[in-house]
């Protein structure tokens, strides 16, 4: 294999044709850049899936956690109902359920709604702050249910007349 070896025409013009054509290191510096883009690129897509899959696993926490609690809030308000038509709406303000519930579901605070849309059966609605996941946990009651929002910690559970229209609730409200 034979160079060209003729020498320059003019001053240091020779020196740079010869360094253009000149390609024995190029091969490893573009080695090492391609390879470095492709681990960059790939540490990217596995930092982005793994958050996605963290986010995925927070919110099914969530939900979870707010049907248990929406459960155990039932719970109570099926044995205060109960209560409430065994003493055949003489409990008044002896009817009294307290129930501790957590402050918080997966480090967010949550509210507890209670409806009751008239012809349809009442239900709770459970919400956590800071995203739209609610959940709903329906209720089968023969006394009436007050509507009303509490948040989470400490509950009161009553059977009473909350609105003076002589017709006793059960009434939920924050302890």
């Amino acid at each position: 294999m034979s160079r060209d070896r003729t020498a320059p025409k003019s001053g240091h013009g020779g020196l740079a044709d010869r360094f253009r054509r000149d390609d024995r290191g190029v091969s490893t510096t573009l080695g090492y850049v391609l390879n470095l883009t492709v681990a960059t690129l790939v540490v990217t897509g596995l930092l982005v899936a793994g958050g996605d899959i963290v986010a995925d696993q927070r919110e099914q926490t969530v939900r979870s956690e707010l049907q248990v609690i929406g459960q155990q809030l039932a719970a109570d308000l099926v044995a205060a109902d109960e209560l409430a038509v065994t003493a055949d709406g003489g409990a008044g303000d002896t009817l009294r359920i307290e129930r501790q519930l957590p402050r918080e579901v997966a480090g967010r605070t949550y509210s507890i709604d209670l409806r009751n849309p008239g012809s349809d059966q009442p239900y709770l609605r459970l919400s956590a702050t800071d995203t739209d996941l609610t959940v709903r946990v329906e209720l089968t009651l023969e006394t009436p249910l007050a509507e009303s929002s509490v948040r989470g910690q400490q509950i009161l559970i009553r059977y009473a007349d909350p609105d003076g229209d002589s017709t006793s609730e059960l009434v939920v409200e924050d302890a």
